[in-house]
């Protein structure tokens, strides 16, 4: 089982008047049923969630010394008075051009709980300063292991740190290898302290939902991959799931005939019922394909137009490929060949070169050939890359008068 691990910011205050040392105010924080009055919403969390390891970030002005006394007392250990004095004056005194250093940062570290750290950060006043602050952040993922559940504070500091958090999150989520479970992203509403007399820290790990969304629509509509999309689906219209995992299964494997049905299943989509974050983002992916590729009377202007759609999302071997099938489905269509029958399709391919009913077709179908099977079995291939797809665009084009009933 992996750590509870919270990732938290450290602010510079607001501090008690009257009081004769830096301190946050304390603030009744509810989370779920619980009340918890506490200066740190993270000493809450991590009492709350039961937190293992705390990642504070902050800048060199944050109050680390108020955090060393806290979570002392939180621990059970006996303040060092001098090493808390130490840290108040470095932090009071520090500015924007503070070098990024403090005092035995491993003392602090070692009260917050084990494999803990903190993460000194610039202000953020310029390019570099937010670059560096980036990659600061970022580095947290080394310390990160799998099976890791993670909790996310995003209540305190600049607000520009929290944005440069939920990014490191959507990365976690969407590139890194570990397997990082993100449990909840809290943030305490200071703001309506007053009003209602109390700080709900409410969750939004919803905001990170409606990037999976946002990816997923992105996967589909730029690459044809649905399997994200499928996966957002499953526990909402597994109907629409599973159509939308055929779609993708059928594309990667580049089944023809199985990828001709589950186009069509695709319209039986019921797209008005999907929850509004689904029909935000999926909808217009999901319709765009069904408009693209539209109604089709015979298999070569269905794989004609899938051929076009493939070229149109970068995928220009599953392009070539397609437009192979489709000229030779075509063949066969004019010769009243079964089109799925292997043999038969064999006796229209030797037809295409032969017969001079399809010269116009002869050479179209040579170039496209010649490179589908170059790159096919990986041979030396004279064209660069801007040629392949020159004579792949040219193909298409020159089809479509042919192809399109």
């Amino acid at each position: 089982m992996g750590r509870k691990v919270l990732i938290s910011f450290l602010g510079t205050g607001p501090v008690e008047k009257g009081a004769n040392r830096r301190e946050y105010r304390t603030a009744n924080y509810h989370i779920d049923d619980n009340e918890y009055v506490r200066t740190f919403v993270a000493d809450a969390l991590t009492e709350h969630y039961g937190i293992d390891t705390v990642f504070m970030i902050g800048t060199v002005k944050s109050m680390w010394e108020e955090l060393y006394r806290v979570f002392c007392a939180k621990r059970g250990v006996e303040i060092d008075e001098d090493y808390y004095a130490e840290l108040g004056s470095i932090s009071e005194t520090a500015t924007s051009k503070s070098k990024l250093e403090l005092p035995d940062k491993k003392k602090i570290e070692k009260v917050l709980g084990r494999d803990s750290h903190i993460v000194l950060i610039n202000y953020g006043l310029n390019e570099e300063e937010v670059n560096n602050n980036i990659s600061a952040i970022l580095s947290l993922e080394k310390d990160l292991k799998n099976g890791d559940e993670l909790y996310v504070d995003i209540t305190h500091s600049f607000r520009s740190l929290p944005l440069l958090v939920m990014n490191t999150l959507i990365y976690l989520q969407n590139v890194s290898g570990k397997a990082i479970q993100i449990k909840k992203i809290s943030y305490g509403m200071l703001d309506i302290k007053n009003e209602i007399g109390y700080v709900p820290v409410v969750d939004l790990k919803k905001v990170l939902e409606v990037n999976d969304w946002i990816v997923g629509a992105y996967s589909f509509s730029e690459f044809g991959n649905a399997y994200k999309i499928a996966h957002l689906l499953k526990d909402i219209d597994k109907d629409a799931a599973n159509r939308l995992t055929d779609f993708s299964n059928a594309c990667n494997i580049n089944n023809m005939l199985a990828l001709q049905k589950s186009t069509q299943q695709l319209s039986g989509i019921k797209l008005d019922k999907l929850p509004p974050i689904a029909q935000m983002t999926v909808a217009p992916v999901v319709k765009e394909f069904i408009k693209t590729i539209g109604r089709f009377d015979s298999t070569s202007e269905f794989q004609y137009k899938l051929a076009k759609w493939h070229r149109d999302k970068h995928n220009y071997y599953a392009a070539y490929l397609t437009l192979v099938e489709a000229i030779v489905s075509y063949a066969c269509e004019e010769c009243y060949f079964n089109e799925t029958d292997k043999d038969e399709r064999d006796g229209a391919k030797k037809l295409i070169v032969t017969n001079p009913k399809f010269d116009y077709l002869k050479p179209i179908y040579r170039n496209v050939n010649n490179i589908r099977a170059h790159l096919a079995h990986a041979m030396d291939i004279k064209e660069n890359n801007d040629q392949i797809k020159k004579v792949l665009n040219d193909a298409i084009e020159t089809l479509k008068e042919v192809m399109i009933r």
